[in-house]
């Protein structure tokens, strides 16, 4: 059996970077875990979902929460949760389904989403996104570990 794989969707830009700054701390928990930054997702996630048989996605989303909210879903949630939008303009539940369709999905799939305001995606990250990244990473760690 693979180990865990954690993909950290995102981009060197402002809020984007959240994917990337969570994994960057589940990495440093000493878990036993493959990570990967994902900048591409529309042309790389599908190859990565079949890299290990538990996949953990972490990604900026649009969604009607405030900002700093972390969501998780898993196993048909995933499929349900139509109103997250990527920060990168797409819709991670349709691509999702893509995959599903084309049994491409993990055998185990959770997907955390941060909720940023994808209208206004400044340089640095806002500070409400390091207390999400550290709840982030608290579940994270915490479902690793079962």
């Amino acid at each position: 059996m693979s180990a865990p794989l954690l993909i950290g969707i995102g981009s060197p830009y402002g809020d984007d970077q959240v994917g990337w700054r969570v994994i960057e701390a589940v990495q440093s928990a000493d878990l036993s875990l493959s990570a990967v930054r994902c900048e591409t997702p529309v042309t790389t996630l599908l190859a990565l979902l079949q890299q290990s048989d538990e996949v953990i996605l972490v990604d900026a989303v649009a969604y009607e929460a405030p900002v700093g909210t972390v969501l998780c879903w898993s196993g048909a949630e995933v499929m349900q949760a139509q109103s997250a939008v990527s920060s990168h303009g797409f819709n991670l539940a349709s691509l999702l389904a893509l995959a599903d369709s084309l049994s491409m999905l993990p055998r185990s799939l959770t997907v955390y989403g941060v909720v940023i305001d994808a209208r206004n995606i400044p340089q640095v990250p806002d500070l409400p996104l390091s207390e999400a990244v550290a709840e982030a990473v608290e579940q994270i760690v915490a479902l690793l570990r079962e």
